[in-house]
């Protein structure tokens, strides 16, 4: 799954750049995350709970910084793998600072991330739908904390329209396999022609 986007933050880059590469700041930022370590100045792990509609898994994985050009460009590959075996993610992320001159930073991303496992089940839209959730959650509490106000983590919680969502989904793919399976009887692409 492809998924990019950008932000902008009130901070230099500099200053932005050091305060992401802290262990201590993104556990306060990344939904989810429940620990950050660094292994050495390029290696991070950690563990990330994630929650799409009512499946919830918990990923512990490694991360390294690579392709680095401080303060303006990064790129982070990572995997991990649920604590219970219910999948894996592996993927990475290209990261791009541009400072303007009213004394904002646009962070541009883009990821490419491969999900496994029950997570995998929900679908592209739903995988979506969640990232671009995080994406703002990650955007407010980032801002919260580098500019000093407190950071209210979200709890991962499982909502009615997940599931409905995720159920309405589900029913819509079967109808369209039914009515695929219709039209090639009718065409005389079926099996009654085996």
């Amino acid at each position: 799954m492809l998924l990019k986007g950008e932000f902008n933050i009130k901070s230099s880059a500099e200053d932005l750049w050091d305060f992401m590469l802290l262990p201590e700041n993104l556990v306060d930022c990344v939904p989810g995350c429940e620990e950050i370590q660094m292994i050495d100045e390029k290696t991070y792990s950690g563990i990330v709970a994630a929650k799409v509609s009512f499946i919830s898994v918990r990923f512990k994985g490694q991360a390294k910084l690579e392709n680095i050009n401080r303060p303006k460009h990064l790129t982070i590959s990572g995997r991990g793998e649920d604590i219970t075996r219910l999948g894996s993610c592996k993927g990475s992320v290209i990261i791009d600072l541009n400072e303007n001159s009213e004394g904002n930073v646009t962070v541009f991303y883009k990821a490419n991330v491969n999900v496994v496992g029950k997570l995998a089940t929900m679908g592209d839209r739903i995988m979506r739908a969640k990232a671009k959730e995080a994406e703002k959650e990650f955007t407010q509490a980032l801002s919260d904390k580098i500019s000093g106000r407190e950071v209210i983590k979200p709890e991962l919680k499982t909502k009615i329209s997940d599931l409905i969502t995720v159920i309405f989904g589900s029913l819509i793919e079967k109808l369209r396999n039914i009515w695929k399976s219709v039209f090639k009887i009718v065409l005389g692409e079926g099996p009654h022609d085996q």
